[in-house]
């Protein structure tokens, strides 16, 4: 990619709190509610890795 002078495309997410969507890209901390974000990221990765260990055992 590098000698074709080809970049890839720039990571993001996009989360929903308290009905406003908020947008922010890969490492980016600069968002006033950085940390809500990222403990609700996580407790969603919780609940994910949960409903898959029930999922394994079924």
């Amino acid at each position: 990619m590098v000698k074709k002078n080809i970049k890839k495309p720039f990571g993001f997410s996009s989360i929903k709190v308290d009905s406003a969507v908020h947008t922010f890209g890969v490492e980016d901390e600069t968002h006033l509610r950085t940390m809500e974000i990222y403990d609700t990221l996580a407790g969603l990765d919780e609940v994910m890795a949960y409903d898959h260990q029930l999922e394994a055992h079924c």
